[in-house]
């Protein structure tokens, strides 16, 4: 059977002739170093980023990263059964893991924010390399909806404030935290960075105007406690409580630039420092606050 010949130098044949005419001749250009089997020499830096693009999330050598992670569904909740299974996957192969429920959006549908060390690279290919892994081990079928994202810290985002910034929905009804390799200690400062990093007291929380008042009232009260018969009062006091709203600045607003009343001012202040502390006089004096006074009624 006659030899195959080698038609590997084909490939290039531009090259090869400028080769062939020696130095000084052709096009003047030399071909690239070729090694053995005529193929170019592979670079050890890119070989090493080629491998450990390969490597799983977790693995012994790669260098420990932090992350911040959403889970949500396009037009849904996200089911609990995936924050069990994104939790198992924390405990299997990060060092550190923080997930909890919230409510985002003017939908308020529930998703799955959290923080995590792991072992990994920090760039947009390793990224999507964390999307898919997480995905397939809850698994997220094709078809359900569900969206995963990987975003490494920036610059000013720190892991005790991102620790914090997992807590903030808690003591509402859907807060559900899911840690691994966290103590109380560093749950604790987390929450202590966050509040101290937050400068706008709106952050995070549904604004309550005086034009929309009702609506947002009829809302919650229609999704929570209907049929319940409920005073305006006790359900504004209640839904200030729970942290997720808060009373913007038209309430406390005056015209023509005349000086804020001072019980109105002395309520919203507490209220946006302590939402968890205020009591019926602070829900008169801010939202009622000329109606009591034209009765004469001592503000409880």
């Amino acid at each position: 059977m006659p030899a195959i010949p080698d038609l590997s130098a084909a490939t290039a044949p531009a090259q090869v002739t400028a080769e062939a005419a020696g130095p000084g001749q052709g096009s003047g250009r030399r071909g690239p170093r070729r090694g053995r089997g005529g193929r170019p020499p592979t670079r050890p830096a890119a070989q090493r980023v080629a491998r450990a693009q390969r490597l799983p999330p977790g693995t012994q050598g790669l260098p420990v990263n932090h992350w911040s992670v959403t889970i949500a569904v396009r037009g849904g909740d996200v089911p609990s059964g995936w924050a069990d299974r994104a939790a198992s996957w924390g405990v299997s192969f990060c060092e550190k893991y923080a997930m909890s429920f919230e409510l985002g959006g003017r939908i308020r549908r529930l998703h799955l924010q959290g923080c995590i060390q792991i072992r990994s690279n920090r760039d947009e290919a390793y990224a999507a390399v964390l999307v898919k892994h997480l995905k397939t081990y809850i698994p997220i079928l094709p078809g359900a909806g569900g969206t995963v994202s990987f975003v490494p810290f920036g610059d000013t985002q720190t892991w005790s404030g991102m620790l914090g910034y997992v807590q903030k929905d808690a003591g509402q009804g859907h807060y559900e935290l899911r840690t691994h390799a966290i103590s109380d200690a560093e749950l604790a400062e987390g929450r202590m960075t966050y509040n101290t990093l937050r400068l706008d007291y709106e952050e995070g929380k549904i604004a309550l105007a005086k034009t929309s008042l009702f609506k947002v009232l009829y809302r919650e009260w229609y999704t929570q406690l209907r049929p319940l018969d409920v005073e305006v009062d006790r359900l504004l006091l209640w839904m200030l409580q729970t942290g997720r709203y808060t009373p913007s600045s038209t309430w406390i607003t005056t015209p023509n630039g005349s000086g804020i009343n001072f019980d109105q001012a002395r309520a919203m202040w507490k209220v946006c420092r302590e939402p968890e502390t205020i009591d019926l006089s602070t829900v008169h004096n801010l939202f009622f606050h000329d109606r009591f006074k034209r009765r004469g009624t001592r503000v409880y």
